[in-house]
């Protein structure tokens, strides 16, 4: 069965419903264009997307060795690499955005650029339809099982909050 724009049973987007959405993109950022220069005039609205795109660059530059030290971090900790990989990737899908010009990809890639949008995203696309995550933590655990305190460094609480 077919569904509206997604071929189900292929896996894949028919080409028909492709060149549709991006039909759809295109006016969407044409209006955001006009929209803007009303707002801003000619000369604010070229200047905010140059800056967009100059973000987009910045963000795309700072990745690279961002995204080692991530995934070097994650694995480190007993995360899975495929957490610190989508994470990149999706950064990196933010920043093309933000170089495009126009205001529509722009939303998108700032939304992308946000970390917390970002490990939404990564969550979803690292689950299976059950809930259970598609890979198993590598490495040691992140929190350990037992802490070591000296005596100095606790106290007991009862119930009330009070030592």
């Amino acid at each position: 069965m077919n569904g509206v724009f997604y071929n189900i049973r292929a896996g894949q987007w028919p080409l028909g419903n492709l060149k549709f959405l991006l039909l759809g993109w295109v006016v969407a950022e044409v209006l955001a264009f006009s929209f803007a220069v009303k707002l801003l005039g000619l000369g604010g609205t070229l200047l905010l997307m140059f800056a967009t795109s100059v973000l987009g660059l910045t963000i795309l530059r700072r990745l690279g060795l961002g995204a080692a030290q991530h995934l070097r971090r994650t694995m480190g900790m007993g995360g899975a690499p495929s957490e610190a990989f989508v994470d990149g990737s999706l950064t990196a899908l933010g920043a093309v955005l933000l170089i495009l010009p126009g205001f529509v990809s722009d939303a998108v890639g700032l939304s992308l650029a946000t970390p917390s949008i970002r490990q939404t995203l990564a969550a979803r696309f690292l689950m299976r339809r059950d809930g259970s995550p598609t890979q198993k933590p590598m490495g040691r655990k992140a929190t350990p099982d037992v802490i070591d305190l000296s005596p100095d460094d606790w106290r007991v609480v009862d119930k009330s909050g009070r030592s």
